[in-house]
């Protein structure tokens, strides 16, 4: 049984080579995406997936051009937060990223964005 909620949300869930982002309204879980082995990276905006409104998510595109940029290999916390920053200027308004490593907990970090 799943706890109401006051709002629907998404809640990502992760650990090493492993994951999922689940889909809440107030009262079930309406999708799970899980990660998949093959892909090396699993994203969730604002956009309902199951609604097909992630093509014209300037947000999303941005983001994914900028990881297919970086590659796996080449991701840190300092190219993941550019990654996050390609955003400005898309129209999406992100109060703030946070950037946290399943793999080395000292890794935490949170940027406030102020507009």
């Amino acid at each position: 049984m799943l706890t109401p909620v006051l709002q629907s949300m998404y809640i990502t869930l992760a650990g090493i080579k492993q994951g999922v982002i689940m889909v809440r309204d107030k009262a079930t879980c309406v999708q799970s995406y899980y990660f998949e082995p093959y892909k090396w990276f699993l994203l969730q905006t604002d956009c309902d997936k199951n609604k097909n409104e992630c093509q014209h998510d300037a947000g999303r595109v941005a983001i994914v051009n900028a990881m297919n940029h970086y590659k796996k290999k080449n991701i840190n916390v300092d190219n993941l937060f550019k990654v996050f920053a390609s955003i400005n200027g898309t129209g999406v308004n992100t109060a703030y990223t946070t950037i946290m490593c399943a793999a080395s907990p000292g890794i935490y970090a949170t940027w406030i964005r102020k507009n």
